[in-house]
């Protein structure tokens, strides 16, 4: 307070410039017409009208401005006897609200305090008129003084004293004498007047309880009563400064790092066990356990002041409940008469009887935390989120001052929502999807069949409703856009819960996020709700749009993939469609197509999913962009996948380890130290701004289309960008689960990075690199498939030469032609022909069954048969030749086989390379032939020892779960998958 202890009309232009002096100094007190955008200019008048003078009276102030309320309400009740006084008190409580909110951050607090400084320079000069004392000082230090005498003492001697009007004269003196205290800082207040010094010291004891806030989880043990002040306040009346000197002496030791030294934990588990039964007997409700409510507060009482605090209270023992008193002198919790001192059924409400349903569980399930959740997914993310809470994340803004950020989501013809048909139809093993889903997550299943009711399957497609919810769960599990879509929303519904958590008072964060979030039809109307300001600041801070390429058609056609997209829409208002509509326009005579790109309301893929818990913590990824990460700001932020595909079979799982390792091992390597990281998956976040300034984030070429996404991490770095990695965050992420669609992802990255040589993109960083760089930007790119390559020919070339000199006697002859070199020479030429004259008799038989089967094979059917017939007979009779006159052995054959065999592949390889010459001599499906007989070759030397083994249970046993391992520990029924089972209805 800046009024003086003066006499005549000082105060009131003193207090009046005060008032003005805190507005001037307040930035976003509105002082004048202006205001701070277009959005704000018409809602003044509204906030006047909002805070007019019974706003005051009724306490109803901003939440970061309680703590004022109480000298707003005696303002108002002593308006009518001291007009002076109430001024003093509404004078202090702008003052305080000045200092609690110097710049009117919080909501409404602007509008607040220019309210409160039009009142008080309305009723400046009208009060200080009817003021009784000549100063400002003597006039509230009077009242003081005749308010304690008269009404606070009264109603304390009195023996029959209602509890309830005493607590509120205490808190109401509490409040005179804090003004007072204001008024005369100058001065010690034990010299204003001899007459009020024996008043003080209890009312600073009534001061040093009743304006002070109290957490209760800091008083009970482990957080019980965290969100629960107001059941607390339905039970305790008169024990208000007992748990208030308990509190403070709590938070002194704590403070002093004494807790410990001066609290006996032994007793905290029978002080558990107490508050438990209390709960219990308060979700009971009995009114004939009344006596019993009353002696567990006492008896909790008694375990701290007695069992628990080591040091004896003074002021406990004033009470009668010091821990060496053994007798107390009075019995709290009882009452007095036929007044008791607690009131026993408390009223009940909605909000009451969840809450304490809630704390009950919370106290009474004891389960062991290894089975707690029995989902193996839940417990994944609850890992993971828990450890990266741990991890070096940057401090999360407040929400409205966050970086606002956009998510795309290409999509042209994928599967949206599986269709009834789709969830019922069967393959050629008679295995449909709803029972696959049934059996690769059991719990989920069951855990669904719990939500909507139902005992049986067949009571779930009676229903249709049900089958909707059914087509949504098992849309859930797959790889779907409605799946995508309903993970990249968890963005915004983490912003509105993040926001709520920011914007909300005390009293709307008990009422639960539910409550706001679902709002009734009125609030939703009004742009001054909390429900309407979240909205808004959602959709200003996250932009979510789905590309959906041929939207425009499928409408037009009566797709069901548009229905589905379009209740996308109705369930995620939030969504935005981008489509190219297609129109027939007129141009005089001729009709020509016209393409508008149109979005409707309502960068990732759509294998993509998110989860709400990774959504919490964008804020803080976003911060990235301000942090310092080298010399340049970063461009691109990197963020770990998981790959939820891992469970169905072993080479899902394969594919789940191996993208585990690159975007955890990989990319963190990659980005530091090497800083040769690019961009390789859709979670990656860039700087917006950075990159349509610089050619934007795909490649701008229509041949080179396969790798599109790491150009942008090419272009990125050759304009000076920089790309980090950060594992504290992870979405989901589906990848191919069978044989022949991992080939083809494996193929589609390597010709990728066959046309990334063709670039002048990587021309251009192997120049501007330097030389450390240079080499990890080739070994992470092509510079892989060329090392692979030359390992895998360098380890067949060992291979096969080892074993054709081991096995055809080679390394033997070698030795031994060097004793025999003139000898055998001639004899060697003539071996090294004949196999050349074998290799182009083989050749030819081949160009004559390939030239047979197409001159002869459709009307020539019997001479091609005599074809081949001649040719049989002509291979056995050469074979039976060679073994009878010139000794043949088996192992010779074989031996010829493995001599061949490298020679075979290396004609191939020349053809390959040489195909244009090959196909003017003919030749071509000769080559064709051959490589067919390798391949039929190498099927044979694999799979027949497979085949051969798997005659034996036991290893068609091993087999088996080896194929599937993951989906056997998930109950998965493997046996009668293979077998074919069908659906039982």
């Amino acid at each position: 307070m800046t009024t003086p202890r003066g006499s005549g009309d000082e105060p009131s232009s003193t207090a009046s410039a005060a008032a003005a002096a805190a507005a001037a100094n307040d930035p976003t007190t509105p002082t004048s017409a202006h205001t701070s955008g277009l959005n704000r200019r018409g809602s003044r008048s509204a906030a006047m009208a909002t805070f007019s003078m019974e706003v005051f009276d009724n306490e109803v102030v901003p939440s970061t401005l309680n703590s004022i309320a109480p000298i707003l309400r005696v303002a108002a009740e002593i308006e009518h006897e001291r007009p002076r006084v109430a001024y003093l008190c509404r004078f202090y409580a702008f003052e305080k609200a000045h200092r609690l909110d110097q710049n009117s951050v919080g909501r409404g607090v602007r509008q607040f305090k220019t309210a409160l400084l039009q009142r008080l320079e309305k009723d400046n000069s009208p009060s200080l008129g009817k003021r009784l004392k000549k100063s400002d000082a003597r006039e509230i230090e009077s009242f003081y003084q005749q308010y304690y005498e008269n009404y606070v003492r009264a109603l304390d001697k009195g023996e029959q004293a209602d509890r309830a009007q005493l607590g509120k004269a205490y808190q109401t003196a509490g409040v005179l004498f804090e003004v007072l205290c204001a008024v005369n800082k100058n001065e010690k207040v034990e010299e204003i007047n001899p007459e009020i010094e024996p008043l003080i010291q209890p009312t600073k004891d009534i001061m040093g309880v009743h304006n002070i806030r109290y957490e209760w989880h800091e008083f009970f043990p482990n957080g019980l009563f965290h969100g629960y002040p107001d059941m607390v306040r339905h039970l305790f009346y008169n024990i208000w400064r007992i748990i208030g000197i308990i509190i403070k002496e709590i938070e002194a030791n704590i403070a002093k790092n004494t807790f410990l030294a001066n609290f006996r934990m032994s007793a905290l588990p029978v002080l558990c066990k107490k508050f438990v039964e209390l709960v219990s007997t308060l979700k009971e409700r009995d009114a004939s356990k009344f006596d019993n409510v009353v002696l567990l507060l006492q008896d909790m009482l008694e375990v701290i002041t007695r069992d628990m605090m080591v040091n004896e209270i003074k002021e406990l023992a004033e009470f009668g409940h010091g821990n060496k008193d053994l007798v107390p002198r009075r019995q709290l919790f009882a009452g007095t008469g036929t007044k008791p001192a607690i009131v026993f059924p408390p009223p009940i409400s909605a909000q009451w009887e969840e809450q304490i349903k809630r704390l009950y569980l919370l106290l009474t399930v004891k389960e062991s935390a290894m089975d707690v959740p029995t989902n193996l997914e839940a417990r994944r993310r609850i890992s993971f989120f828990t450890n990266s809470l741990f991890m070096d994340i940057p401090r999360a803004p407040r929400v409205r001052k966050m970086l606002s950020f956009s998510v795309m989501t290409p999509y042209y013809s994928e599967e949206t929502v599986y269709s009834r048909n789709d969830l019922d139809l069967e393959n050629e093993d008679g295995v449909s999807i709803i029972f696959y889903l049934q059996k690769i997550f059991p719990d989920e299943w069951n855990n669904f069949m719990e939500r909507i009711n139902c005992k049986r399957e067949s009571e779930v497609w009676a229903n249709e409703e049900n089958v909707l919810q059914l087509r949504h769960w098992a849309s859930l599990r797959g790889q779907t856009l409605c799946r995508t879509v309903r993970g990249m929303m968890y963005y915004r519904k983490a912003l509105k819960l993040q926001a709520f958590l920011d914007m909300a008072s005390e009293s709307e964060i008990l009422e639960g996020y539910k409550a706001v979030a679902d709002p009734a039809e009125e609030e939703k109307k009004s742009q001054r709700s909390l429900s309407s300001q979240l909205e808004a600041i959602a959709d200003m801070k996250f932009t979510y749009v789905a590309t959906c390429q041929i939207y425009g058609n499928q409408k037009q056609s009566g797709d069901r993939h548009a229905t589905d997209i379009l209740n996308l829409m109705v369930n995620y208002p939030g969504l935005r469609v981008a489509y190219i509509d297609e129109l027939e326009e007129r141009d005089g005579d001729k009709v020509q197509k016209v393409f508008y790109s149109v979005l409707v309301k309502a960068l990732d893929n759509h294998d993509q999913d998110n989860y709400l818990e990774e959504a919490l913590k964008m804020r803080n990824l976003l911060e990235e962009f301000n942090e310092s990460h080298g010399v340049r700001p970063p461009t691109i932020l990197g963020v770990r996948e998981h790959i939820f595909t891992g469970s169905v079979s072993s080479l899902a799982w394969f594919m789940s380890n191996q993208e585990t390792s690159f975007v955890t091992i990989g990319q963190r390597v990659l980005a530091n130290p090497l800083k040769v990281r690019f961009h390789y998956g859709h979670p990656d976040v860039f700087d917006r701004i950075f990159h349509i300034t610089r050619g934007g984030i795909s490649k701008a070429s229509c041949g080179i289309n396969l790798s599109e996404d790491i150009f942008a991490g090419f272009n990125s770095t050759l304009r000076r960008g920089n790309v980090t990695h950060h594992e504290y965050i992870q979405v989901g992420k589906g990848r191919d689960v069978g044989l022949n669609q991992i080939s083809l992802f494996e193929a589609k990255v390597a010709c990728g990075n066959g046309e990334q040589v063709l670039s002048r993109d990587i021309y251009r960083l192997g120049h501007r690199f330097d030389f450390f760089r240079m080499l990890s930007c080739y070994f992470t790119t092509v510079g892989f498939y060329v090392s692979s390559m030359m390992v895998v020919i360098i380890v067949y070339v060992f291979l096969y030469g080892r074993l054709y000199l081991a096995l055809s006697g080679l390394e033997f002859a070698i030795m031994k032609q060097a004793r025999m070199r003139v000898e055998l020479n001639e004899f060697h030429e003539i071996v090294y022909g004949l196999s050349w004259l074998v290799i182009v008799a083989v050749v030819l038989v081949l160009k004559v069954v390939s030239m047979g089967r197409k001159k002869f094979s459709a009307d020539f059917q019997l001479m091609f048969r005599l074809l081949k017939l001649f040719l049989f007979i002509g291979s056995v009779g050469t074979l039976a030749i060679l073994f009878t006159l010139l000794h043949l052995t088996v192992g010779d054959i074989f031996a010829s086989f493995l001599a061949f065999a490298p020679t075979g592949w290396a004609i191939l390889q020349i053809s390959q390379a040489s195909k244009p010459v090959v196909k003017a001599l003919g030749l071509w499906g000769s080559v064709k032939a051959l490589s067919r007989g390798y391949e039929y070759l190498m099927g044979i030397v694999i799979f027949v020892p497979v085949a051969v083994l798997a005659w034996f249970p036991f290893v068609s046993e091993f087999q088996t779960r080896l194929l599937f391992n993951q989906a056997f520990s998930r109950g998965l029924q493997i046996s009668r998958i293979l077998a074919g089972g069908k659906k039982q209805n």
